[in-house]
């Protein structure tokens, strides 16, 4: 791939402009790289750093297209800083993207020091995520994405409940624990399950039943013991129906209690 063809790869990503700066996101990624590749590695690195912090101001979520550029020039300034470890978990989220990318010889020369770290990460397993259920959240463009990457460069974008956007861009070097909190104490806790009468006035139903079953045996037990003659028989009797009689009482409990608890509740 070509200079041109590179940046015309970076200014065909939709257009994003950070509201207190009122920079052009996927322009300022073109004219970085036209930087570095014309070796005006001054204005680069200015433009590399505004730029990550424009990213985190965005008021709107980012395309893939600009989060997979975006790690490019995040990658070639830590580079240039000689940050091999921030480099490679740029370049990872590159290929995280776009796995088919190719930097060209102009970024990255056959056989440099620059290009074995390109070939590392797109041969890199996708790493561990930390997971996260919030509604809102994008991870480089990507709705509900599931969870946090730890071991490469992500976008994180949030849309509040009021429509506002707030951004953090990681650097892959693992994800802060206070962020984390953050998102976790903002995911909405699950409503309680309803109809919660209806089934407990179901279960107090069919205890009551089975309560009123054993008392009633209980009873015919009773009128048996009585008839005996047998005195091992009438003392069989007599244990089965006690036992019963119990059941029946305790099942009776039950059932009252659980129409009583579906009254209170109401859900049906």
């Amino acid at each position: 791939m070509d200079v041109l063809s590179l940046t015309l790869l970076l200014s065909a990503s939709a257009q994003a402009a950070c509201p207190e700066a009122g920079v052009d996101l996927g322009a300022g990624l073109r004219v970085a790289v036209e930087d570095y590749t014309a070796f005006e590695l001054d204005g680069f690195e200015e433009r590399a750093e505004a730029l990550s912090a424009c990213a985190a101001t965005l008021d709107a979520p980012i395309t893939p297209e600009q989060a997979r550029d975006l790690h490019l020039v995040v990658g070639l300034a830590a580079w240039l800083d000689q940050d091999p470890r921030r480099m490679a978990a740029a370049v990872r989220g590159v290929y995280a993207l776009d796995p088919g990318f190719e930097p060209g010889v102009e970024i990255a020369p056959s056989g440099s020091r620059i290009r074995a770290v390109f070939d590392t990460a797109r041969a890199a397993e996708p790493g561990p995520v930390t997971a996260i259920a919030l509604p809102g959240l994008w991870v480089d463009g990507a709705q509900a994405p599931g969870g946090l990457p730890s071991e490469r460069a992500a976008l994180v974008q949030w849309t509040t409940a009021d429509g506002a956007v707030r951004g953090w861009y990681l650097d892959g070097l693992g994800v802060p624990e206070a962020l984390i909190t953050e998102l976790r104490l903002a995911t909405p806790v699950a409503p309680p399950p309803r109809h919660r009468s209806r089934w407990l006035a179901a279960a107090g139903a069919g205890a009551a039943v089975l309560g009123g079953g054993a008392l009633v045996g209980a009873y015919r037990l009773e009128a048996r013991f009585w008839d005996s003659y047998d005195p091992d028989e009438a003392q069989r009797l007599y244990r089965a129906n006690r036992t019963l009689a119990l059941t029946g009482t305790g099942l009776l409990a039950v059932g009252g209690a659980g129409v009583t608890g579906a009254l209170v509740l109401w859900e049906f």
